[in-house]
């Protein structure tokens, strides 16, 4: 046996040698091996590898050999520069002959041997030459991960042997970064705790969790505040942990959700499209959405966020990744929605998540879908999963420790037993019952149809499969009659024993049809409450340590399933096969939702029955119930009522914890307690009147010295008309209150104001009104906390009063180089600004802000000698609140000498009338017209695509459109298109001709001209009869051609996805039956059907060619 020692040191392209960074230094770690964690076994006579918690490599045809994934928690503004690599190895004996690595076997796909790599098996030199190499950094939640491969084992294949590192220091040198990651600048203490749990069980320096993790604000939610979101993302206002994103018309049904989850300790709002549409730029729905998010987690602190919509309503991403034979997969998910760095189109063209794209695969929040198309689904959703959340063991006794396994043979016999048992045995916990069915070569009766129906209808509380199939129907076995269909799943009815359905079979969750997975959790009488799978291809050995991962989480501290998904998978971000899995494995249901992982116990809980109105300490004790009354700590308990107050907090080791409340008006007090694995428990306390009650009624915005448009802005002062409502017992004499706050934007002028005698149940405007002034910096959208110290003969009351103050925010948004030869300009005409020209600028602002800014004015200046500014003031009135306006009157003038070179900047002053200042500075220069626009229409849309433009002072680009060729343009994006080049333009007329131009606009805000016009038209509107509904998805063309002769017209044939063959006459009648039906193959149909008279016999055949791992042609007359 040879001991050696190595050390290495691999220099990362771009080394620093200035560090600047807060942080700058190493970071050490050892990684010990040993021959007792390492087995073999033969595959195709050779030797395959293991060791234990390590993953095999994916270099195709390259020797396979074990990696280990580690991850190192770095400062979030720090970078790797540099790797040190030491190591201690021996040889082991013998001679080995190490298998190829292979392309993944696809469930559903051709599959190939690869032979060996010849030059690297007949090399002497050991493989691979590093032991260690760094593979990623990114930012999980504002933390940043720096992510190393090791190679225990290296292979020296000319002479057939293996060396093994047995210990292994790896080195990191860290410098300064600047990227920093989006992260929040506020957050509740226990999504504090959460991250930082899950950064400690991901990285292996796990005692830096505290000193790196980012410094946000931490805001304590057992101090009861009126819950008062504010209508976007704020630093003011409620923290809001779970963002529901979803239409107009289901938006009241998930507001109940909402409720809901707002009632149990997590804060929740519902934000609609059109809202975001309004709020947020983008060139798609998908990036204003994500916009929103990203702003949500920032300023709001939001970790969980729920899709309520199918893709029809909230849209879905399409990842682009090379994955070995494919060289170019597309992927629908939702996982553009949670990693929020960066903007997946690093190279500006028209596909997102490419390798090229520096794709940040963390997650900052935690994203499911509700899977939903009407107001019917949405009820069943919420319904299902609120009974959920909320059952009993006394209602379910033996559900919740009950785990159904299905396994089809995959590609050899046992393949998914082997799968499902290593789940089964070593990654659920012993006290679960376990129910397997599987094929295992023999079509045993324990996998047949009907078996499976009647243990799905059981009600098992987890069910982990592994089969083929697709986004119709699971495959039961090699017999076609042996499936699992989509309207099986629609037809169950196990009630309120729902289940949590974790799929390996390619596309059963492919949300984008009416598919598998939707039909489990939309069926209102049974099925389930979460579905995970794939949305494309699906790959079970190759991403199985994701699956084990998921249990091994979810039975830990990690027991929301949004959690425990995206960690699992976030594990695995070095390891670069498993990145189709990242983008596909999704999941429909809440991420949010507790998984129960045991039977529930009960809990006792006790509080007051009822209390007075105004200020009380309210005490909540947890315990188990009698006879052993032990306190259950670290429950979570919400207490709240109306709009007058809201807290939670967690048990302390006595059981117990206390809120200082103060119920305003009479009512029910909802105090509700949750645990994992416990009961939920909902009460209330009665608020009960027994004396005069007063407290704030209504107000009345009156900006004096402002526009008059009712809205607080930043510089006015504002009038406050103030009424009060006596809410108790009696009538409350000689009211008066006085107003004051300790915001230091804000200055009371008008403390006081007197309200006279206020009889019960009556409401009283107080006089003079309140008086206060904004101070002009006050920045948008800041909410003021107002306190209202009110007194009464009978006794003094407090209460609470918001206000949200907005500000403008001025951009030098676009303007115009006129130096045409109409006076007072003079130049040649073509739009650009050049030497001896006399050039107008027209100028358009941008009010970014929630404000309007008033009286606005710019002035230009430049210090350029060679630069005569003729006229440097221009007006603008006002500018509304996110709009755009240009100058009035007279245009900005100046005249260029002879000698002008442009090297020295314009700069643009902007004021209103209270004195706010922005500034910007430009050049004027020329820019370059985008080229190769192309169209892709749709229904009510039209996809446009064009070339990227190269150039570091590009911002983006503008898209304009018209209806004809006399009218001038009109741009339709907001905002510049800053991330790539694809727009969708949304709600346009059917069969309509449009003519569009794209433009390139960099920093300084010049334009370029247009590009080549390009003309397309929205398809047309569907004729009588049409469209026609399919059982399932169609993945090929259809046929038009004259089958019935006695009937007028062409008929029309089409095949879906579960083998259905449809044919319709011209109108839409269906050929044989109502519904279009002409006949069932049982197979599903991948290509389109073809028709031609096979036998000679004078009449047509339909023709199909179906795949089910085998090729079979079908002839139907």
């Amino acid at each position: 046996m040879k001991v050696k020692t190595n050390i290495l040191s691999f220099l990362l392209i771009g080394l620093s040698i200035l560090i600047t960074s807060t942080f700058a230094g190493e970071m050490r770690k050892t990684f010990d091996f040993s021959e007792r964690e390492i087995s073999f076994k033969r595959e195709n006579n050779y030797d395959a590898v293991l060791i234990r918690r390590c993953f095999p490599s994916a270099e195709i045809g390259k020797p396979q050999l074990p990696i280990k994934p580690v991850n190192f928690l770095i400062p979030s503004d720090a970078k790797v520069e540099n790797i040190t690599v030491s190591s201690q190895s021996i040889e082991l004996s013998g001679e080995y002959n190490i298998i190829p690595a292979q392309i993944p076997k696809i469930i559903g796909a051709d599959w190939q041997w690869t032979e060996p790599n010849p030059e690297i098996y007949n090399s002497a030199t050991p493989y691979p030459e590093r032991v260690a190499e760094l593979v990623n950094e990114g930012y999980f939640s504002g933390r940043k991960i720096a992510s190393i491969l090791i190679y225990p084992l290296q292979y020296i294949p000319r002479e057939k042997k293996l060396i093994l590192n047995t210990e292994i220091i790896v080195t990191l040198q860290c410098s300064s970064a600047t990227n920093t990651g989006v992260y929040p600048l506020r957050m509740l203490p226990e999504t504090e705790k959460t991250f930082k749990k899950m950064i400690e069980s991901m990285v292996v320096n796990s005692n830096d969790a505290e000193r790196f993790s980012p410094r946000a604000e931490i805001v304590e939610p057992s101090i009861p505040q009126k819950f008062a979101p504010t209508k976007g993302p704020s630093q003011t206002g409620s923290p809001i942990s779970y963002v529901i994103i979803t239409n107009d018309e289901l938006a009241n049904t998930f507001q109940t959700f909402a409720d809901w989850k707002t009632k149990k300790g997590v804060p929740a709002v519902v934000r609609t499209l059109s809202w975001i549409r309004s709020r947020y730029d983008g060139q798609d729905d998908q990036e204003r959405i994500r916009n929103f998010i990203k702003d949500a987690f920032i300023n709001w602190g939001t970790v969980w966020v729920l899709i309520g919509g199918d893709v029809n309503i909230i849209p879905y991403r399409e990842a682009s990744m090379r994955f070995y034979y494919h060289d170019l997969l597309r992927v629908s998910t939702d996982l553009y929605y949670a990693c929020l760095d960066g903007n997946w189109n690093a190279d500006g063209d028209d596909k997102f998540g490419e390798i090229d794209d520096s794709t940040d695969l963390y997650p900052e929040v935690f994203v499911g879908r509700a899977s939903v198309e009407n107001t019917f689904e949405a009820n069943v959703f919420v319904t299902k999963v609120i009974n959920y959340e909320k059952t009993s063991a006394t209602q379910l006794p033996d559900y919740y420790t009950k785990m159904l396994f299905i396994g089809e043979d995959l590609f050899e016999r046992g393949d998914s037993k082997g799968l499902c048992d290593t789940i089964a045995d070593y990654h659920i916990p012993v006290y679960f019952q376990k129910a397997r069915l599987y094929e295992d070569g023999n079509w045993s009766n324990n996998l047949r149809h009907s078996q499976v129906m009647d243990s799905l209808n059981q009600g098992f509380a987890l069910i982990y499969t592994q089969n083929h199939g697709g986004p119709e129907f699971l495959r039961l076995g090699a017999s076609q009659s042996r499936r699992l269909t989509k309207n099986d799943i629609s037809s169950l009815t196990n009630g309120n024993r729902q289940s949590i359905w974790y799929c390996i079979t390619c596309g059963a969750n492919k949300f984008q049809y009416d598919c598998f997975s939707e039909r489990f959790l939309n069926n209102p009488n049974g099925g389930g409450v979460a579905f995970i799978g794939s949305t494309t291809w699906d790959a079970p050995w190759s991403f199985f340590s994701i699956d084990t991962l998921f249990f091994d989480y979810l039975f830990s501290d990690f027991y929301r399933i949004g959690e425990a998904l995206h960690l699992s998978k976030a594990y695995f971000i070095p390891v670069p096969y498993i990145q189709m899995a990242q983008f596909g494995k999704m999941l429909l249901g809440d991420p949010e939702m507790p998984v129960w992982t045991n039977t529930p116990q009960p809990m006792s809980v006790k509080h007051l029955p009822e209390i007075p109105l105004g200020p009380n300490l309210f005490k909540i004790r947890v315990t188990t119930p009698p006879p052993s009354v032990i306190p259950v700590t670290q429950s979570l308990v919400c207490v709240m009522k109306d709009n007058e107050f809201y807290a939670y907090g967690f048990t302390d080791e006595n059981g117990e914890i206390i809120f200082n409340i103060c119920p305003e008006s009479p009512g029910n007090i909802s105090v509700v307690v949750t645990k994992h694995n416990c009961e939920t428990y909902e009460g209330t306390c009665q608020a009960v009147p027994k004396e005069p009650y007063v407290s704030f009624a209504d107000k009345k915005i009156i900006d004096r010295t402002g526009n008059g448009n009712e809205v607080p802005e930043a510089g006015e002062i504002i009038l406050l008309p103030v009424w009060l409502k006596n809410m108790g017992f009696g009538t409350a004499y000689n009211v008066n209150a006085t107003l004051f706050t300790n915001d230091t934007f804000i200055t009371v002028t008008q403390l006081q104001s007197f309200f006279g005698n206020i009889y019960q149940e009556e409401t009283r405007l107080g006089e003079p009104p309140y008086e206060f002034e904004i101070d002009k910096d006050c920045p948008d959208n800041h909410q003021v906390y107002f306190a209202l110290d009110i007194t009464s003969d009978q006794g003094q009351y407090k209460d609470t009063l918001i206000i949200t103050i907005q500000a403008p925010r001025l951009i030098h948004f676009r303007h115009i180089v006129d130096d045409d030869t109409i006076p007072p300009s003079r130049g040649n005409g073509n739009g650009y600004a050049e030497k001896e020209e006399t050039i107008e600028l027209p100028i358009v602002l941008r009010n970014e802000g929630l404000g309007q800014g008033d009286d606005v004015t710019a002035i230009l200046g430049c210090d350029d000698p060679e630069v005569i500014i003729l006229n440097n003031l221009v007006n603008f009135g006002s500018i509304p609140a996110r709009k755009e306006k240009g100058n009035t009157g007279n245009h900005l003038l100046f005249r260029l000498s002879p000698n002008w070179q442009g090297k020295i900047p314009f700069t643009l002053t902007i004021t209103d009338r209270y004195e706010h200042i922005w500034y910007d500075t430009f050049y004027l220069v020329k820019m370059v017209a985008p080229e190769g626009l192309s169209a892709a229409p749709g229904r009510d849309y039209i996809d446009l695509v064009w070339s990227p433009l190269q150039g570091t002072n590009l911002l983006g680009y503008n898209v304009y459109r018209r209806t004809d060729t006399l009218n001038p343009y009109s741009r339709v994006n907001e905002l510049p298109i800053t991330n790539g080049t694809y727009f969708k333009d949304l709600g346009l007329e059917r069969a309509k001709t449009y003519y569009y131009a794209v433009t390139a606009i960099d920093s300084s805000r010049n334009e370029s001209y247009y590009s080549l016009e390009l003309v397309a038209k929205t398809n047309p509107p569907d004729q009588f009869g049409w469209p026609r509904k399919m059982r399932a998805g169609a993945l090929a063309s259809v046929v038009a051609c004259d089958f019935d002769r006695a009937y007028p017209g062409l008929e029309v044939i089409a095949a879906d996805y579960e083998g259905t063959i449809y044919m319709w006459h011209y109108d839409g009648t269906g050929v044989i039956s109502p519904d279009g039906i002409f006949a069932d193959t049982k197979k599903p149909v991948y290509a389109s059907p073809a028709v031609g008279d096979i036998d000679r016999d004078g009449q047509l055949e339909i023709v199909t060619l179906h795949t089910d791992f085998d090729s079979v042609c079908s002839y139907l007359r």
